[in-house]
């Protein structure tokens, strides 16, 4: 190569910028929007097709040639990167626990409420705070109590006023399920149906008592 040519920019390495840039957009959104569920069209209508990059998509800004602009996101980007900022909840998507910031018992919790919300499409708050401060067993109790002094009506409630409203005597997802997302994307949808199975299997013991308490089954 002639000393002074331009070397070629490393199209994987914007690709995985671009990705990454786009995440954290995702990240900032849900977070700036409280935390609530947000539906898949919102999503799409403001990133996919849209440029959202910087310094890269300066470099790529000549439309004429025809060469799709790697800083304007296509659905499938879109989605794996909605992936790594939230999870599918019936079929809309809400800010991961691990990206909240919350202690790790309040984490907890807060993904308690998530799995019983995507699995039964409700929950009620009373079987859900004494699921969440039920001893395990007597040789538990005194750290039980540690833990359980940390849930408090007030902090439940908090944890679901950005996700849910009341409804029927129960609380529901504060927007309506969108059972289209699942029928155009079904393997990332069943990822995320594995992804919520895996959360459950980990907190199966507070999911159980919530279940026996409610008389509800699997």
């Amino acid at each position: 190569t002639a000393t002074g040519d331009v070397p070629r920019p490393d199209v994987t390495a914007d690709a995985e910028r671009f990705k990454t840039e786009l995440t954290a957009k995702i990240a900032a959104l849900l977070t700036s929007s409280g935390g609530i569920p947000v539906p898949y069209p919102v999503f799409r209508s403001r990133f996919v097709g849209q440029n959202v990059g910087g310094a890269a998509a300066n470099n790529n800004n000549g439309g004429k040639g025809g060469k799709a602009d790697p800083a304007a996101p296509t659905e499938e980007m879109l989605i794996d990167c909605l992936s790594s900022a939230a999870a599918l909840v019936r079929g809309n998507w809400v800010l991961k626990t691990s990206l909240c910031g919350l202690s790790d018992r309040v984490a907890e919790a807060r993904d308690v409420c998530l799995v019983i919300l995507n699995k039964h499409g409700y929950l009620r708050r009373q079987s859900l705070m004494s699921a969440l401060t039920k001893p395990n067993d007597v040789g538990d109790m005194i750290d039980n109590d540690a833990d359980a002094a940390l849930i408090t009506e007030h902090l439940i409630n908090q944890l679901l006023a950005p996700i849910a409203v009341k409804g029927h005597n129960a609380m529901v997802l504060r927007v309506e399920d969108d059972d289209t997302f699942p029928v155009r994307f079904p393997e990332q949808a069943k990822k995320h149906q594995l992804y919520w199975e895996k959360k459950e299997e980990g907190l199966r013991r507070y999911v159980s008592s919530y279940e026996d308490l409610e008389n509800v089954s699997e």
